[in-house]
């Protein structure tokens, strides 16, 4: 005889990320993850009460899945360890991975990251507007080129670059020459992380005193 395995917060979450990578976001109901989880639907309110719920607690197990640090030694590491995150979020979760489109991730997982990221900054010589700036300058970006690993939602139309008249555009029909048809977007993510990173550096201000932890260190009375 089979065990049931009993309801969890878990068990909704990850099947409303299964039912969006392979339905979308939109099959993401309360009634649609019933029928995954073989539950009636009014046990699912026990754990999360509304739709929205279920999505907000979808884009933070997101974020949550890019196992980022919970401290960084300096901002570009961030930078880049979140580029790394996103991109390979996006490709595990194709589907699920649109629902931080339509919400932001403020969840736990999420506020840790924003916390670790904001330190970093703080600690590499940005006031806290400026640390607040490149930490949505960073994620909008991000995920912006990591929508493009994603399948799209609709039939794509393939563009006939072939009927691209070289001599009215001959830049264009160069660049389609220079690029290989199998290129991966691998020299676009490092274009982005590269970017961001100088474009960062030039707005560095003043250092500021140490991370928390430090400072908390330093407060603590030494043993006797």
């Amino acid at each position: 005889m089979a065990v049931r395995v009993p309801l969890s917060r878990e068990r909704v979450v990850a099947a409303a990320l299964d039912v969006a990578d392979a339905e979308g976001v939109e099959a993401v109901t309360m009634r649609r993850l019933a029928e995954e989880l073989g539950v009636h639907p009014t046990s699912l309110y026990n754990h999360l009460p509304t739709k929205e719920a279920i999505l907000d607690a979808m884009a933070d197990a997101l974020v949550g899945e890019a196992d980022l640090p919970d401290t960084f030694d300096a901002w570009p590491d961030w930078v880049r360890a979140m580029a790394a995150g996103m991109r390979s979020v996006a490709r595990t979760h194709p589907g699920a991975f649109l629902v931080l489109v339509q919400r932001a991730a403020t969840g736990p997982a999420a506020s840790e990251v924003t916390e670790a990221a904001l330190d970093a900054f703080r600690r590499g010589g940005f006031t806290a507007h400026q640390s607040a700036e490149a930490v949505s300058a960073v994620s909008l970006a991000m995920l912006g080129v990591a929508l493009n690993e994603c399948p799209p939602t609709a039939p794509l139309a393939e563009p006939n670059l072939t009927a691209v008249d070289a001599e009215q555009f001959p830049r264009i029909a160069e660049a389609m020459a220079a690029v290989p048809k199998s290129a991966t977007l691998d020299g676009v993510w490092q274009l982005v992380v590269d970017g961001l990173i100088a474009s960062l550096n030039a707005r560095v201000s003043a250092p500021v005193p140490a991370s928390r932890a430090s400072a908390h260190r330093r407060a603590r009375p030494a043993r006797r």
